[in-house]
């Protein structure tokens, strides 16, 4: 698959850019949420404090976010009110339980497609 093809919050290492100008904007992204430790903000406040395109789904800072993650290891979290940088194991463990809610809801739509399809082509 190309890069393009990838949703930024499941984008594997070998696809994340490590260029400079982001790498430089991810520092300060992260000094704003540490500044802000445990408050959450939409990706669109985030957007317009860090002067970043302003697009339907902020699909740049999406992918910043992703990078101080899976590149930087810092423990930011996101839900319906948006991401914090958190360093609280109680919040890092509701999330982490969110997350794995998710994928369980993604592992049955999945598994649900592929009967489908079977039963199309059988």
């Amino acid at each position: 698959m190309e890069k393009q093809d990838y949703i930024y919050s499941s984008v594997p290492d070998e696809f994340l850019d490590r260029n400079e100008k982001e790498f430089q904007t991810r520092q300060l992204i992260l000094e704003f949420f540490k500044n802000n430790k445990d408050k959450f903000f939409k990706a669109t406040k985030i957007a317009e404090i860090f002067s970043l395109p302003k697009k339907s789904t902020q699909v740049q800072v999406r992918h910043l976010i992703t990078q101080l993650i899976e590149i930087d290891n810092q423990p930011i979290i996101s839900s319906s009110k948006g991401f914090a940088y958190t360093d609280n194991p109680k919040l890092i463990f509701e999330y982490i339980e969110s997350l794995e809610r998710r994928n369980k809801g993604i592992v049955r739509r999945i598994n649900k497609l592929k009967f489908i399809r079977y039963q199309m082509i059988k």
